[in-house]
């Protein structure tokens, strides 16, 4: 609702002389003074709806008719600084180019009369600004506040005001996995929490595209942990807080800092931490699933008897509870030179092949030197590779494969020992050993 006060010459409280209906929602209102006195008049934009919607755009234009000539006020704003529009924003009336806003935020001018169709096209990476209850307003040429392009019928001698804003925007993408057994984190909401610009794009955390739209989707992370394809941001600088069940509460901080329309943000890879309440480095969540005491849960017992621990069976993603759920070679075999393995996988596990030229004990775990040799890691369901072999011992660490097979070169028989292990913490992941089986070949 508009209203249009009068200030009292004594002081006292203005003076009410006129105001709107309230019926100009998305075609916009006008109220009018026909004559003016010589005092100070105010106006108000007030919300006459109860519970009606925040981040509502408004345009308040206010022109003084003293003469039969008219002029007319195209604007193309940028929403979130509330300034003036890049070079190369141009305006067109009926499809024809008539205006170009080289860093100009309006132009005055004297419109023909008659219905024309205005459209302002912005530099890619600026879009329109999006009603907030309502989806394809922008599209809607109906739509007097925000339609783009959108109807218009000039009429002589009556100034018309045509109002375009846009927001800049960028896109990121990302993923986000357990920090220690590397598993996707699925189903997240993805909270962006501005921490420049404006106090009204701070005051919440942006959750969808656009950040302000009722309608449009929020984001979480896929199955694999992967952001939404849909994830575009004005350009300001995030924080990324998280507080997801069975994780210890975290703030990615200055996660996203200074990006510029169009681009595209590659966060990576995101880790977060398991809650570990006992300290026994393995997830409380993981603890309540298979066991129902864990306040004094023990991680080196081996409650299935199948040779690996808890820990161990946490790491691998294998049920403590089924002997025969267990990270290890299914087979393991030679023929004609080729040496072939298989073993079981598990959801969300990595899995690589290593080998080195020493069979010396105890096996000292390094990532290079000792095992210089590698192959992986995979993400299939079933993976086939070969290489060519030196006299050998094989180190399996973790992708989603079900089958390596490896090349004999010099077709000698020697006793390798094969080892089956996982990533663990941090990266680097694989220091970890798990299984072991010899075998001659």
């Amino acid at each position: 609702m508009l209203e249009i006060y009068r200030e009292n010459r004594d002081g006292a409280f203005p003076t009410f002389i006129s105001q709107t209906n309230a019926f100009g929602v998305e075609s916009g209102e006008v109220a009018q003074v026909h004559v003016l006195t010589n005092n100070i008049h105010y106006t108000r934009v007030t919300q006459s709806v109860t519970n009606a919607p925040l981040n509502q755009v408004y345009s308040l234009n206010i022109s003084e008719q003293n003469s039969p000539i008219d002029l007319d006020f195209i604007r193309a704003v940028n929403w979130l600084t509330f300034t003036n529009m890049p070079s190369g924003t141009t305006l067109l009336m009926d499809s024809n180019v008539i205006y170009t806003f080289n860093q100009s935020i309006q132009w005055a001018t004297n419109l023909p009369p008659g219905v024309h169709q205005f459209e302002v096209q912005a530099p890619t990476g600026y879009e329109s600004y999006e009603d907030s209850d309502m989806s394809g307003q922008v599209q809607n040429m109906y739509n007097l506040v925000i339609g783009n392009p959108r109807l218009i019928n000039i009429v002589s001698n009556q100034t018309t005001f045509l109002d375009f804003y846009f927001e800049p925007y960028f896109t990121f993408t990302g993923r986000l996995v357990d920090a220690w057994v590397g598993t996707p984190c699925q189903n997240v909401g993805l909270p962006w929490q501005a921490i420049s610009g404006h106090t009204q794009f701070m005051a919440h955390p942006m959750t969808r595209h656009p950040y302000h739209a009722t309608w449009a989707n929020p984001w979480f992370t896929d199955l694999d942990g992967g952001f939404p394809s849909n994830t575009s941001l004005l350009t300001l600088n995030y924080d990324l807080p998280l507080n997801v069940s069975g994780y210890e509460p975290f703030v990615f901080t200055n996660i996203l800092m200074n990006p510029i329309p169009r681009s595209l943000v590659d966060v990576g890879t995101l880790t977060l931490h398991p809650l570990d309440l006992n300290g026994n480095n393995i997830a409380d969540s993981w603890e309540n699933i298979y066991f129902w005491n864990v306040s004094n849960f023990n991680p080196t017992a081996d409650t299935d008897g199948d040779g690996s621990s808890h820990w161990e069976e946490y790491i691998a993603g294998t049920d403590p509870l089924v002997s025969t759920s267990v990270c290890a070679f299914k087979t393991i075999s030679s023929s004609n030179g080729n040496v072939s393995m298989a073993w079981d996988t598990a959801p969300g596990r990595v899995y690589r092949i290593r080998c080195g030229d020493r069979l010396t004990m105890p096996l000292v775990w390094q990532a290079s030197g000792l095992w210089p040799h590698s192959v992986g890691p995979w993400t299939g369901t079933v993976n086939t590779t070969e290489m060519g072999r030196i006299p050998t011992r094989f180190l399996l660490t973790k992708t989603i494969g079900s089958r390596l097979r490896f090349r004999n070169d010099n077709h000698l028989e020697e006793r390798g020992r094969f080892f089956i292990a996982t990533k663990i913490g941090d990266p680097p992941w694989w220091n970890t050993r798990i299984h072991e089986k010899d075998e001659h070949i």
